[in-house]
């Protein structure tokens, strides 16, 4: 009972009541797929690639950016006193801040469907807007993980640093702002090992109807792996 209160208390304060992150999560990557829809014209396929591109994008921002933002306030403002009186223990604290923050990737993923779909006119059907929400939303797990995991290096400031140098080029090596083929084939490699790489082209199998892919699922899982042990490694070195 405690754990579900907490939860609608994160869920107020992080996403009712935080308009600010909350426009930022959701204007932004809209701002960028319609940016990206007048620069590169072309036929339904492309539209779709900008598409799924600019929706793990968003995942991928929030993910690191606000959750690791959030958390570093929440600090700030001594969140963890109120906590301190609560049956409940730090890990719980983080448990609930996922599903709050996964909720909000979900609400990121329907705004940039409808966009999508009502202001672009992208033509796809209700299942294929749902496997996106799903696989998207999946693939951003291991990303708020790490996330969260970054707020234990440093100050506000540098882990604000660490979370926009892990962003942006993950968004760029990882092929969600640029075609891979454009990148040395060393850089292609590196792209894709990326989390990010993986649930793109999960999104892609899903959509044409191809075979289940083990290798991008394997690397998903894989990733939901380091990332719960980053955190935990990072928290213990918090703690010492």
């Amino acid at each position: 009972m405690a754990f579900v209160t907490l939860t609608k208390i994160n869920f107020k304060r992080l996403i009712l009541r935080n308009t600010r992150f909350l426009i930022f999560d959701v204007a932004s990557p809209i701002f960028f797929y319609l940016i990206y829809t007048q620069i590169f014209t072309g036929g339904q396929q492309l539209k779709v690639n900008i598409f799924i591109s600019m929706t793990v994008f968003a995942t991928l921002l929030s993910s690191i950016i606000t959750v690791s933002n959030n958390i570093m306030s929440d600090r700030q403002q001594h969140f963890f006193r109120f906590m301190a009186v609560t049956p409940l223990s730090q890990k719980l604290y983080y448990l609930s801040l996922s599903l709050v923050f996964i909720f909000l990737n979900v609400l990121q993923i329907l705004a940039m469907e409808i966009v999508a779909a009502f202001g672009t006119k992208l033509n796809l059907s209700m299942d294929k807007y749902l496997q996106i929400l799903v696989i998207a939303t999946v693939g951003s797990f291991a990303l708020i993980l790490i996330g969260a995991a970054i707020t234990f290096l440093g100050n506000s400031s540098f882990v604000n640093s660490i979370a926009y140098s892990i962003v942006f080029p993950l968004a760029i090596i990882s092929g969600l702002w640029t075609p891979m083929n454009l990148m040395p084939s060393w850089l292609q490699q590196i792209g894709k090992l990326t989390p990010t790489y993986a649930t793109v082209n999960l999104i892609h199998n899903f959509l044409q109807k191809q075979p289940w892919s083990w290798n991008l699922f394997g690397k998903l899982g894989i990733w939901l792996l380091l990332a719960m042990g980053l955190l935990i490694i990072c928290s213990r070195k918090s703690v010492d």
